[in-house]
């Protein structure tokens, strides 16, 4: 098992960040299949993903995605000061879960936005009927 270190250095996703990743994603409730170690794992040359511990329970990783870097947080709490750095820092925020969303409203109203659905990227929602032909 690969240590991770802590914000603001970052390492390569790899096998060896399994255990780490896993427990931490294994946390989240929502749903979400990108906050999976396989999916993680899998897309991760694709991403260039990189990974970084906030704390036990709280892991941060960061892409890239046609030239434009990104973050997202699979779970746990971050503070304002961490958020704002990674605001500042990287053009996205990604997978943002909706419990995440509801447990840290009071963040985003200090961070002055306001949280939209990016419809053009639901998955898994087809109609039976093209799904037949």
């Amino acid at each position: 098992m690969m240590c991770i270190p802590c914000y603001p250095e970052f390492i390569p996703m790899t096998f060896e960040t399994a255990d780490s990743i896993s427990k931490t994603v294994k946390t989240q409730t929502d749903g979400l299949s990108e906050y999976t170690f396989g999916h993680l794992y899998f897309f991760r040359n694709y991403y260039c993903y990189k990974v970084s511990t906030v704390s036990d329970n709280c892991v941060i990783v960061t892409g890239t995605d046609k030239g434009r870097p990104f973050f997202f947080i699979p779970s746990g709490s971050v503070s304002f000061d961490v958020i704002t750095e990674l605001l500042k820092t990287y053009s996205d925020w990604k997978f943002i879960s909706e419990s995440f969303i509801l447990n840290n409203k009071v963040l985003f109203e200090q961070l002055g936005y306001s949280v939209e659905e990016d419809r053009d990227n639901f998955d898994y929602v087809y109609m039976k009927e093209s799904l037949s032909t």
